[in-house]
């Protein structure tokens, strides 16, 4: 299904406050500054340390979901999850309603649905949903299997076995950061162009609600629960959207589009608070949608906890796993490494 725009409607989606309607600067002096210490943003592997234990989860659907739309709904998205990875042709589904809820919460909580699903205009009639699929069936499920060996890789090569909440946080932030190419194009050309975070998760290629829905979907997948936020700046000029994620009980903003855009070995853009995010970007809390569910806002989910602040300066850091500390740079030429200690998310 995935979401089909033209320039012309992006500049729609801007007036909805929704997506990327402004391509952010290109920053090649910066990256090619970096030089050679581009790869040492993150420690070496330690001999005894292993790939996370992963396995793929079937079920994943974000907490804001959960509370939006009850415990029925839940059963019923599953079900569909259940239905699209079998490349079934109906699921069970009580009314159009829930049927139109599923669709849309599949594109960050099942991406290939998202992606192979043909739009459905008939409702479901006795208590069944019809599913129809861009390929042929066969087709369709090699492509399954690519999408969970796709999820696999990115978790094995960014996690490690024992990693807490906020490893996975970070280490899925920047390994996705450094190796998504940002789609400039996307915005400026006249063509038919699929958004979507499989896309993202695929390809490696995407624009904001593409990054989004990718990283989140990668969180779910190893328990951390994430999903977007959206807003249009103060002046209404574009739309944007980024990532909101709990760590110990506690709402934080990351923005892998800014961070991949502008420097991608640094964390200028992670753990952020309402009042960074505002700054960073100039989004006023008030205008934020959570979940793109035109139900939530930011003070709904305050994010209000300012602990990652140190890290906000940091252009590239190495992950010390073994003493739970962050060692991070301030600039790109120094070999002082500050420390942050994140014992406490862990």
């Amino acid at each position: 299904m995935g979401k089909w725009l033209t320039a012309g409607i992006l500049s729609v989606m801007l007036l909805l406050g929704t997506g990327c309607t402004e391509s952010p600067k290109k920053n090649t002096s910066m990256q090619e500054s970096q030089g050679s210490s581009q790869s040492s943003t993150k420690l070496p592997q330690e001999e005894t340390s292993k790939p996370y234990p992963f396995t793929f989860q079937p079920h994943v659907l974000s907490e804001e979901y959960k509370q939006a739309y009850g415990k029925e709904f839940e059963k019923s998205f599953y079900e569909f999850c259940d239905a699209v990875l079998a490349g079934e042709e109906s699921f069970m589904c009580p009314d159009s309603e829930t049927y139109y809820r599923i669709m849309e919460a599949a594109a960050t909580c099942m991406p290939i649905a998202d992606y192979y699903l043909e739009p459905q205009e008939h409702q479901p009639q006795n208590g069944v949903g019809k599913l129809e699929y861009s390929l042929e069936r066969d087709a369709y499920l090699r492509e399954v299997e690519r999408f969970q060996q796709t999820v696999s890789d990115w978790i094995t090569e960014n996690l490690q076995e024992g990693d807490g909440d906020f490893e996975k946080v970070i280490s899925l932030y920047s390994g996705f950061s450094q190796s998504v190419v940002y789609d400039y194009d996307a915005l400026e050309t006249e063509e038919w162009v699929d958004l979507s975070p499989y896309r993202a998760l695929m390809k490696r290629q995407g624009i904001c609600q593409e990054f989004v829905g990718a990283y989140a979907y990668l969180l779910m997948q190893v328990g951390v629960n994430s999903t977007g936020c959206g807003s249009l700046n103060r002046d209404h000029s574009a739309a944007h959207e980024w990532n909101m994620v709990q760590l110990d009980g506690k709402n934080y903003y990351l923005d892998t589009t800014f961070q991949n855009t502008t420097d991608p070995f640094g964390l200028q853009y992670f753990g952020m608070d309402e009042q960074r995010r505002d700054e960073a970007g100039d989004f006023d809390p008030a205008d934020y949608n959570i979940a793109n569910l035109n139900l939530y806002g930011a003070e709904d989910f305050p994010a209000r906890d300012r602990s990652f602040a140190p890290l906000w300066s940091a252009v590239r850091y190495e992950l010390d796993r073994k003493n739970k500390i962050v060692k991070y740079y301030t600039d790109y030429e120094t070999e002082h490494a500050e420390e942050f200690s994140y014992a406490a998310w862990n």
